[in-house]
């Protein structure tokens, strides 16, 4: 697909993004909710370059995908950019879903997108394990599953652009466990053993 056949939804403003219904609507339920709940917290942000300056973030994909939203629409609230993250072509050309997914910024992966929305100054996100790491099952958490898988590296090339690891700590954990959850409530747990739970995302 060239430039030119590109939809203009692809490349709509950052602001355009983060005030659609849709994605308001996710941050009410994963920022507002789920973030205080895992108790997550960003730092690195400041080793991102500015806005205006694109990037490629890479890490690997968990098993529930419930990070993905928790992470970025906290990832807009803080700096203002809402990312487009690389979702498989096949689960994105899904009729219902298509919509949704491009009104939050997730669009069809491929090098050549990629690559043309790192040039115009956006950042993107990318989990190069895919759909293998996602169905890789509990028992496999924390496990790279990239195979060689190179694609990113040609986005970030093609696109002029650097590429950022980040890593959420104990993000295979964002599943509900009633016992933990009042373990929390009633503040049973030690400060120290707290702090090792906390959430974490790191660039």
């Amino acid at each position: 697909m060239t430039e030119q056949e590109y939809p203009k939804d692809f490349f709509l403003p950052d602001e355009e993004i983060g005030s659609s219904f849709i994605y308001r609507m996710a941050i009410l339920i994963f920022y507002n909710f789920f973030g205080p709940f895992y108790d997550v917290e960003m730092v690195g942000l400041d080793k991102l370059p500015p806005k205006g300056t694109g990037g490629l973030m890479v890490s690997m994909h968990t098993t529930h995908c419930k990070d993905i939203y928790t992470f970025g629409t906290m990832f807009f609230l803080k700096t203002g950019r809402a990312l487009r993250g690389m979702m498989h072509r096949s689960l994105y050309y899904v009729p219902i879903i298509k919509p949704l997914m491009t009104s939050i910024g997730m669009l069809p992966g491929s090098r050549e997108l990629g690559s043309e929305l790192c040039r115009r100054g956006y950042m993107v996100g990318c989990f190069p394990g895919g759909a293998r790491e996602a169905m890789t099952g509990h028992e496999n958490a924390y496990k790279l599953q990239w195979g060689k898988r190179r694609g990113f590296a040609h986005v970030a090339k093609n696109g002029g652009v650097k590429i950022y690891p980040f890593f959420a700590t104990n993000e295979e954990e964002m599943r509900f466990n009633p016992l933990f959850w009042l373990a929390n409530l009633f503040r049973l747990r030690s400060e120290e053993h707290t702090s090792e739970l906390q959430s974490r995302q790191y660039l």
